[in-house]
């Protein structure tokens, strides 16, 4: 009765009743792990499957710990545990892995979002899945002009690729006839060789200039035989007084 027990027994059985008592003091079965406390026989099992000292599944067991942890520090063990998952250091350029954290190092060196130098020396550094796309639009990256199949040799940073372009002797243009039909498209350096043989160019401009020169002047000058000025009325008068 002292624990709680309320059952009569007769004296030469108490010993062997307290053997199975439901209410004998008893270590809680996780008393190796640290729990200190103890509990009555018919209580074991409730405060084991509640027992702060109780082994719980490893939380990370299927990335490799095998650590056995008390429930108490299931917590604190999974915020150290070295096989916790953890983002990529290269989540800001675009990775979405969870690495186990033993092998986070390891896989920041081989991560395809890790950044990279860019190789023309523009000072910035693309990560290693956006190099080709860094290397297609950077400024510095070296250029051929676009009229390369013309004969244009040059090559630039693409930054500079638009001012030459204006400029290109070996650019193409429509010829200047364009108007009055023609199609040519013909590069800069050769419009003057092409202008002088389109069959589309001005008849005036096509004329010789030795031929305009050539052209007889109109006569400013009044003609002498056109015989005698015609004569007003006090003219013929004056005349006709004199007779």
């Amino acid at each position: 009765a002292v624990h709680g027990c309320e059952e009569w027994i007769q004296a030469q059985k108490v010993e062997s009743h307290q053997e199975v008592c439901d209410f004998k003091p008893v270590a809680c079965p996780y008393e190796s792990r640290g729990c200190p406390e103890r509990i009555f026989s018919l209580n074991v099992r409730s405060h084991a499957e509640k027992c702060a000292y109780r082994p719980v599944p490893w939380l990370h067991a299927k990335r490799g710990c095998q650590e056995e942890i008390n429930a108490q520090h299931r917590l604190r063990h999974s915020a150290r545990c070295v096989y916790r998952p953890v983002p990529c250091v290269h989540q800001v350029l675009g990775c979405t892995e969870l690495v186990t954290h033993k092998h986070l190092s390891q896989h920041a060196m081989n991560c395809k979002w890790r950044p990279i130098e860019c190789p023309f020396g523009c000072g910035e550094k693309p990560s290693l899945a956006d190099s080709k796309k860094h290397a297609a639009e950077c400024k510095l990256r070296p250029a051929f002009c676009r009229y390369k199949a013309q004969g244009c040799t040059q090559q630039m940073p693409l930054h500079l690729l638009s001012s030459h372009m204006v400029n290109c002797e070996f650019r193409v243009a429509p010829c200047r006839f364009q108007s009055r039909g023609c199609r040519a498209q013909i590069c800069w350096k050769d419009r003057q060789q092409h202008l002088a043989t389109c069959r589309f160019r001005d008849e005036v401009e096509a004329e010789p200039r030795s031929s305009k020169e050539s052209a007889p002047k109109k006569s400013t000058e009044r003609r002498r035989d056109w015989g005698p000025r015609r004569q007003g009325p006090e003219q013929m008068g004056a005349a006709v007084a004199v007779q």
